[in-house]
């Protein structure tokens, strides 16, 4: 089984990569920080964490996804309709 998401990844410049692998990092910190025990009912630190990853997460995919399609459209550019010309 090939892992097709690592062929697909880098087919893209190193700055688009590094992008994707930063945002996988706050994803996984959301999920660390995430999980704290909240039982107690006091307010940890963890739960200021919380929200800034989850937010830095969805920046950097942004990010990402407007960094990869600018660069496919570089390589790749549309064509002209005939009437256009």
């Amino acid at each position: 089984m090939t892992m097709w998401w690592l062929e697909n990844i880098f087919k893209y410049s190193w700055k688009v990569i590094l992008l994707h692998f930063s945002t996988l990092v706050f994803l996984y910190l959301t999920y660390v920080v995430g999980f704290s025990n909240w039982n107690d009912g006091s307010f940890q630190v963890n739960d200021l964490y919380l929200p800034g990853c989850v937010f830095g997460a969805i920046v950097l995919f942004m990010q990402t996804r407007k960094r990869a399609i600018k660069e496919f459209d570089e390589k790749y550019p549309p064509e002209k309709k005939a009437s256009e010309s």
